[in-house]
């Protein structure tokens, strides 16, 4: 057996522990969004009323949330990050989860609950690598409507059109938190109104071009030349 083949099956089985390791360090971590905060509470206690007032936990069992820290914006509102206990995630995925759905019907909310995600290893490794921008396009889920240059497939090449078939690379699989890449109207009346400004300016730019004196295939006329009254009269012969 080669030196290089034990070496690369020795880092294989590291990459799986430390995969292991990540994953149950996450699983203790949510991500709280589109909890209110008006009044700017400090997080310990908007997560606690979150916790025993909307979700019903009993107040006689460990704390819920703990190690609050702010986690980007979703929308207008700032995300938490927060560590749970064991006993309010059964609670939550067993009662609360049921409570909170009610809740955000009859206040028309959309709070949320979500576990961490981690990247494995090798993802991990990959992410200073670069994305071409047509990638960038079609992982991001960029609205290209207003592209007016070739196609999306006629920019990409054969190994990002095979990655897609494959299914390697799908359509608005990553995100950024807080970026909505996605056209607004109000973009898409900005640029109407930029293409309409372009218009008036070309038309303006040509009539200008043109001499105000002189028109195509004729004079301007001056001022009193088709007033015979205003010409000097005659003066008689003597």
């Amino acid at each position: 057996m080669s030196n290089s083949f034990v070496a690369e099956s020795s880092q294989e089985r590291k990459q799986i522990f430390q995969d292991s390791i990540n994953k149950k360090v996450v699983l203790e971590w949510v991500r709280v969004t589109g909890l209110p905060n008006p009044r700017k509470k400090p997080f310990d206690r908007i997560l606690q009323e979150l916790a025993v007032d909307i979700l019903k936990y009993p107040r006689e069992k460990p704390i819920a949330f703990s190690w609050p820290t702010a986690a980007g914006m979703t929308g207008n509102i700032l995300a938490i990050r927060a560590k749970i206990s064991y006993d309010f995630w059964r609670f939550f995925i067993t009662e609360g989860r049921g409570l909170l759905a009610e809740y955000n019907k009859t206040n028309n909310l959309d709070i949320r609950i979500n576990r961490e995600q981690t990247l494995t290893v090798s993802d991990n490794e990959r992410l200073g690598e670069s994305m071409t921008p047509t990638m960038a396009a079609v992982q991001f889920g960029i609205n290209l409507e207003a592209w007016n240059g070739l196609p999306l497939d006629d920019l990409l090449t054969q190994k990002e059109k095979d990655a897609i078939k494959r299914g390697d690379v799908k359509l608005g699989s990553l995100r950024l938190t807080g970026v909505n890449l996605t056209k607004s109207q109000s973009s898409k009346n900005t640029s109407e109104n930029n293409k309409e400004n372009c218009m008036e300016k070309q038309e303006s730019s040509s009539n200008s071009s043109e001499s105000p004196d002189v028109e195509v295939g004729r004079k301007r006329p001056t001022s009193g030349v088709n007033n015979q009254d205003d010409l000097p009269a005659k003066m008689p012969k003597v």
